[in-house]
């Protein structure tokens, strides 16, 4: 049996403002493979892409890049 990495699809948009409950992540904080992908996917923001669901957030958390950019997932 080949064990396959499982992908999901990776979704950043910019955002202005962030809710007070919000789990903010500041970029040198994510993980590295996530970290590698991350200006890619916020260069064209609204912007997809798909990465080991390993190196993902939880869905909906922020990330503290150049400016606020919330992650969503669809694993």
């Amino acid at each position: 049996m080949i064990d396959v990495p499982i992908e999901s699809k990776v979704h950043v948009e910019k955002r202005k403002n962030i809710p007070d409950d919000a789990v903010v992540f500041h970029y040198d904080e994510l993980d590295e493979g996530f970290k590698e992908r991350f200006p890619k996917l916020a260069e064209d923001t609204p912007a997809e892409g798909s990465v080991d669901p390993e190196n993902v957030l939880s869905d909906g958390d922020y990330v503290k890049f150049t400016d606020y950019f919330q992650v969503t997932c669809q694993c």
